[in-house]
């Protein structure tokens, strides 16, 4: 497979993973008043697209490293074991601890955050704007998540409004370097 192959199948499934994840985001923000049970479906589809496209970014991502390959991998699978287990769960038990599934989700969230505050610090292949925008994303993300933790008397509403923000603020991390090209990030 050629370079620029690869290239274009790595723009396009970032593209269409970070779409589909603002789509998503947008769709549980404005229902978040909606049954519970979708809003855990939806972030779960929402986590699921995300591990995906960190799995097709660790085997098609040329730039990454060993271990930064490895890293991608692994936590995607997480992701997608997460929230494919988190479906189990609340189909086979439907009065599943819906705090349970918001603190792992905080969780996983902080996580995401964190790895985008990190990229932003160090992702030397990105032009300066982008590493910016990457740390702002990983720290609003952070904080929301933080919240989420920290407050739990926060109404299930507001806790899927703050997921819905984060996963729409990394959807639109991930479509930007997707529409826009490596090419145009590198130095």
């Amino acid at each position: 497979m050629s370079e620029k192959s690869v290239e274009k199948g790595l723009n396009a499934s970032n593209i269409t993973n970070g779409l589909l994840i603002m789509i998503l985001a947008i769709t549980i923000f404005f229902y978040s008043g909606a049954a519970i049970l979708l809003l855990i479906l939806l972030f779960s589809a929402i986590l699921i697209l995300s591990g995906m496209g960190r799995i097709f970014n660790a085997f098609s991502n040329e730039e990454l490293t060993g271990a930064g390959a490895i890293v991608k991998f692994i936590s995607g699978i997480i992701l997608i074991v997460v929230s494919i287990s988190m479906i189990i769960a609340v189909f086979s038990n439907p009065t599943f601890s819906v705090a349970l599934i918001i603190f792992i989700y905080s969780i996983i969230i902080l996580i995401v955050g964190i790895s985008r505050i990190f990229i932003g610090l160090a992702g030397a292949n990105y032009l300066k704007w982008y590493r910016i925008l990457l740390f702002i994303i990983g720290v609003v993300v952070v904080v929301l998540s933080l919240i989420v933790l920290f407050a739990p008397s926060l109404s299930n509403s507001m806790v899927f409004s703050m997921f819905a923000i984060s996963m729409f603020l990394s959807g639109f991390a991930r479509f930007l370097v997707g529409f826009t090209g490596k090419e145009k990030f590198k130095k």
